[in-house]
């Protein structure tokens, strides 16, 4: 990942273009990662009534999930429910796969928040955790890694 800016450029508003890996057969998928204001990111993991109800726009409590647009549901042949695996280069998780029209085609959303092997009794090894298939890069202007873009597949289970 290189910079086009240079000098005093590099520091001011300014647009390159993104460093989104192309896709490839193997992994076809672009993967979205977010954190749900219920879950502060993982933080609520061990208060079970956050666990119940964590996002509004599904009704999907207790487990690990991925967002996809139902037209690429369909072309992968993924009900909605069903259990899939996500994988990407890096390794692969069994989550939940959740049709959202307001999934971008194409595109995996998932929520951070499970995933913990430990941190008591209500989020001890419930779901799965994304940051164990996203890509290790990082932004070459800050040096922090890029939780978003990572090439992944998804496969009924």
């Amino acid at each position: 990942l290189g910079l086009e800016a240079r000098g005093d450029d590099l520091f001011l508003p300014h647009y390159e273009a993104g460093a989104t890996p192309p896709a490839t057969p193997d992994y076809p998928l672009l993967l979205n990662t977010y954190k749900l204001t219920s879950q502060a990111g993982g933080k609520g993991g061990n208060a079970p009534w956050l666990q119940q109800e964590p996002a509004v726009h599904l009704e999907n409590g207790w487990e690990s999930w991925v967002e996809i647009n139902p037209a690429t549901a369909a072309e992968l042949g993924i009900a909605d429910g069903d259990w899939a695996w996500l994988e990407s280069a890096q390794g692969r998780i069994r989550v939940r796969a959740r049709h959202f029209a307001g999934a971008a085609p194409q595109v995996l959303n998932m929520p951070y928040g499970w995933g913990h092997r430990a941190f008591g009794r209500w989020a001890r090894d419930r779901g799965e955790n994304p940051n164990h298939v996203i890509a290790p890069r990082e932004n070459p202007m800050r040096g922090q890694t890029i939780w978003s873009g990572t090439r992944v597949r998804l496969t009924r289970a």
